[in-house]
């Protein structure tokens, strides 16, 4: 019989650490982490990160329902496969060992208008039947997968569905989905396997639903991609955000149960993120989704928040001290036996700009208010992390993260 012990060591470690550097050498045996991420927020540090580890788990919220997302729901009232497509792409095997080819066909978007009467279904059915110039240089049997799941789409699509810029891994997914059970899950599988995927990527929930915030107005705004870019429709911020059965404002509020493989996920990593990306719309719904919130306290791994650097339509008036109590709030307000705020969150890492009142409007930085970070209990690590306004240095990150696997 093997006895196993569990005992608690405190080390220091520097942050990034120069070790992480050997992560590289067999990230096949990487440290194990999860990030709660929505679509596009996370995608440069899912591309990055494969380079350090293949034990990456993101879960993914499942409520788009903007551009080609919307199409694909409103035609088949089913989840939306984007967010996941592109996540499963970014942690695809890019290397000449990998499958280029697979990445290639389902990254590749239909033309944006029919330049010639019935051309976009002429383009798609050059990918059903394998004549496309970028099918001829996938292995023949894995063509005729994805011209199997493809032709499902085609004979499943309404007669007026609109083909424009649809990418053809989403096609796919919504073949495999109604092939395979009417589950994400498989098809992420099928994708995931086809494409050499160096991670895991989860769908938060499996069910299909929407979105709904209430500003503090009292206004209320139906739909993910209209609370995300609201146009300057609305002035007031975002109270809270609801879950919805239906797009509609005569619909119910409902509870959402979380995919038990997320849960799972959770309970058994060293690190847990809470991406950058859309804070309310994103982040936000992972953790009100039953089940997360208890899988977070109780999980052991280290939790670190990483703070948007910009200001936009969901973080109006807010300051990254406020966005860390709200994070807490929700997780304490959905876990059944709430912890405390380290249960949570332990880190909060953060570009450096620091406190700059007069930089609180749209397009601007969020606030970094230090004082009132540190009086809730959490680490703030602020970091030279922009490559370009905005946008954070993906490799940066993903040292800083996994450095946290040494601790």
């Amino acid at each position: 019989m093997t006895l196993e012990h569990r005992v608690k060591i405190t080390c220091e470690v520097r942050i990034p650490s120069k070790s992480v550097a050997r992560f590289q050498l067999s990230p096949h045996i990487g440290p194990n982490i999860a990030i709660l991420s929505g679509g596009s927020g996370a995608s440069p540090l899912a591309r990055c990160i494969k380079k350090y580890t293949h034990n990456s788990v993101f879960i993914i919220t499942m409520y788009d329902d903007g551009g080609s997302s919307k199409i694909i729901r409103d035609a088949f009232d089913i989840p939306p496969p984007g967010d996941l497509r592109n996540c499963l792409m970014n942690l695809a095997d890019e290397s000449k060992q990998g499958k280029p080819e697979i990445i290639d066909v389902f990254s590749h978007r239909l033309a944006y208008g029919e330049y010639k009467p019935g051309s976009l279904q002429q383009e798609l059915d050059s990918f059903i039947n394998a004549t496309h110039q970028k099918m001829q240089s996938v292995e023949p049997g894995l063509a005729n997968i994805i011209g199997l799941y493809l032709n499902e789409f085609d004979q499943r699509k309404p007669i007026d569905f609109d083909l424009r810029r649809a990418s053809v891994g989403n096609l796919v997914m919504v073949g495999c989905y109604f092939l395979h059970g009417n589950d994400f899950e498989n098809a992420e599988y099928l994708i995931a396997s086809l494409a050499r995927v160096k991670g895991a990527v989860i769908p938060v929930t499996l069910g299909n639903y929407y979105l709904g915030a209430v500003l503090s107005d009292r206004t209320i705004v139906i739909g993910q991609a209209n609370i995300t870019n609201q146009k300057g429709r609305y002035t007031a911020p975002i109270e809270r955000i609801f879950f919805l059965e239906k797009k509609s404002n005569e619909a119910p509020e409902i509870d959402v149960s979380a995919n038990p493989r997320a849960i799972s996920a959770l309970s058994d990593v060293d690190v847990i993120v809470y991406s950058m990306g859309s804070f309310y719309t994103s982040i936000i719904p992972c953790l009100m989704t039953k089940g997360i919130a208890s899988a977070i306290r109780s999980s052991n791994a280290h939790k670190v928040f990483i703070a948007n650097s910009i200001a936009d339509d969901e973080s109006k008036n807010l300051t990254v001290s406020k966005m860390l109590r709200i994070l807490v709030s929700i997780c304490q307000e959905y876990d059944p036996h709430p912890g405390e705020v380290q249960d949570y969150v332990q880190y909060v890492i953060a570009n450096d700009h620091g406190m700059i009142k007069e930089q609180r409007g749209r397009a601007f930085y969020i606030p970094v208010d230090k004082d009132d970070i540190v009086d809730t209990g959490v680490g703030l690590l602020e970091y030279p992390l922009e490559e370009n306004r905005g946008k954070f240095d993906p490799d940066l990150m993903s040292r800083i993260l996994l450095s946290f696997a040494h601790m």
